[in-house]
């Protein structure tokens, strides 16, 4: 192909400058528009990846934290079973109750308001302090003392006192006063 004048010449100069810059430009918008998605998968690949080493971090946590609960197993609930709730305290009354029934003892019990002051050298905590009236012997008394020491409620005895009547003394029925205190959640 010949051309034939100059004219001719400089629109098919113009024509392919014209599509080499729309291929240019049109290249420039591409380049621009990957370079934005290249960075948001890149931001989003650093967000995966921060993500992944905080889930990692939880994971790690989470296997401690059910090496620590084997551990402990049921032992959470046993202490919670010494510790009655200060709104239901029927279990340690029932315990007490078992107690003097199977040592043939006449047993009253009463309790005190509950109270969370706690004296030098004494449990803290929220307790009751209770009274148990019994009549019966020594032996009796000696019996229902050794499975009050069994019974596994937070309590203790700060005080017995007997009063033994006569003839027979203290082998004979008496007349038996148990202060004690029992601590509740």
């Amino acid at each position: 192909m010949w051309f034939t004048n100059q004219k001719q010449v400089i629109i098919i100069i113009a024509r392919y400058f014209g599509i080499t810059l729309m291929a240019i430009i049109l290249a420039v918008v591409v380049v621009i528009f990957s370079s934005q998605a290249i960075t948001k998968v890149g931001d989003s690949i650093s967000q995966k990846q921060k993500l992944s080493k905080i889930l990692s971090t939880k994971i790690e946590n989470i296997e401690q934290l059910k090496k620590s609960l084997e551990i402990i197993g049921d032992n959470d609930k046993k202490i919670q079973a010494v510790y009655p709730p200060a709104d239901n305290i029927l279990e340690f009354v029932s315990a007490l109750e078992s107690i003097a029934s199977q040592n043939s003892l006449k047993q009253n019990l009463s309790f005190a308001g509950f109270s969370s002051d706690s004296n030098a050298g004494e449990m803290a905590g929220t307790k009751t302090n209770y009274t148990i009236n019994l009549n019966g012997t020594i032996n009796t008394l000696k019996a229902y003392l050794e499975q009050i020491e069994k019974i596994t409620f937070a309590n203790k005895i700060g005080a017995v006192n007997l009063l033994a009547a006569p003839p027979h003394g203290w082998d004979g029925d008496s007349t038996i006063t148990i202060n004690g205190t029992l601590y509740v959640q």
